[in-house]
């Protein structure tokens, strides 16, 4: 019926004088799956006496290694022949001998693409740190590359040097072992 007089009961808000904003202190969390649920605490600092964790940052990979592991082999080659670095020369080409991808990524170049293969077998084919794959290199160019001399005057100037040094290097190790063998027999001797 109506509102009664004096028996209806009515709540009233009890307001006090030190609380007249109520409504400013409250925060509403967000729904979830929102926007402003996901991005909360974004502008929050680690308090003084927390432990921060440094955030790894992944480094970029070489242009040799982009194109190795998108099998572009001869492009690795060539990025990293550009970098001047006999180790990663020599880490890349015993890599692509492990993924049986040395002889694509020798195939088919010019005397341009070839030159700078060719100048950096000439200058580390002796080097004990690099010979054992320069020489399976020298091997693999040696095959695909034997029915294009004379056809170059650059390339073939290399091949010369390239037969130069390993001629060198063969005639040094065997002076080695005939040395090693007369050492041996001098220890021999010595040790009796």
């Amino acid at each position: 019926d109506g509102l009664p007089g004096s028996s209806g009961l009515a709540r009233r808000r009890k307001k006090d004088n030190d609380d007249d904003d109520d409504f400013a202190d409250v925060h509403f969390a967000p729904r979830g799956g929102t926007k402003r649920f996901f991005l909360r605490g974004g502008n929050v600092g680690p308090a003084p006496g927390d432990f921060k964790v440094a955030a790894k940052r992944s480094s970029r990979l070489a242009a040799y290694d982009v194109h190795l592991k998108k099998f572009n082999y001869k492009r690795a080659l060539d990025e990293v022949l550009k970098s001047r670095q006999p180790p990663l020369v020599a880490s890349l080409l015993e890599e692509l001998q492990n993924r049986n991808g040395l002889e694509a990524a020798l195939a088919g170049r010019d005397d341009a693409a070839l030159e700078p293969l060719l100048a950096f077998l000439v200058r580390f084919v002796t080097n004990p740190r690099f010979a054992p794959v320069l020489i399976q290199v020298c091997e693999v160019v040696l095959n695909l590359y034997a029915g294009q001399l004379g056809q170059s005057v650059m390339v073939d100037e290399l091949f010369v040097k390239l037969s130069q040094q390993l001629r060198e290097e063969v005639r040094l190790q065997k002076e080695l072992v005939k040395v090693s063998g007369t050492l041996d027999l001098v220890l021999s001797a010595a040790a009796h």
